[in-house]
């Protein structure tokens, strides 16, 4: 009974878990990332709570499958060195990746849309043209003409 071995990895069935765990990780990053970019919820026909922590369920049980002590592989070790050392671990890997994931398109709409570039230029001529005049420097001045051309229209 105690030769039994639930879900660990070793160098002879290595591929299986490698592959299995590499799936899943990427179904739950695809997940969220389908979510945030493009508002499809593949996850659509379960219950909502189970659709909000499958990706994370998916992904704890896939970083699991390739948790390995020594593989051979230089970058999978690395990765469970560094990253994934233990579930807690994993768990703050896929929070961390997973709110990257949701703030872009966030952050991209602000930078796109929302963001007013002429108040910000309109700053920036105003403190080229206070600080110019201090520094005496050519790259300033010609800095500034470009901005004020720029602005009449020339």
């Amino acid at each position: 009974m105690n030769k039994i071995k639930f879900l660990k990895p070793d160098n002879q069935n290595l591929s299986t878990y490698l592959y299995s765990g590499s799936f899943l990780f990427f179904i739950a990053v695809l997940d969220v990332f389908l979510s945030s970019f493009f508002r499809m919820n593949i996850t659509s026909f379960l219950p909502n709570l189970v659709s909000f922590l499958l990706p994370l369920i998916l992904g704890i049980i896939g970083l699991h499958l390739i948790r390995i002590e020594f593989s051979g592989i230089k970058s999978l070790d690395l990765l469970n060195k560094h990253i994934n050392t233990n579930t807690f671990n994993a768990v703050l890997t896929l929070l961390i990746i997973f709110t990257i994931i949701k703030s872009i398109p966030p952050i991209m709409s602000w930078f796109i849309i929302d963001a007013n570039i002429a108040v910000i230029q309109k700053k920036l001529v105003l403190v080229v043209v206070l600080v110019g005049p201090i520094l005496k420097s050519g790259l300033i001045d010609l800095f500034m003409e470009c901005i004020q051309m720029n602005f009449n229209g020339e």
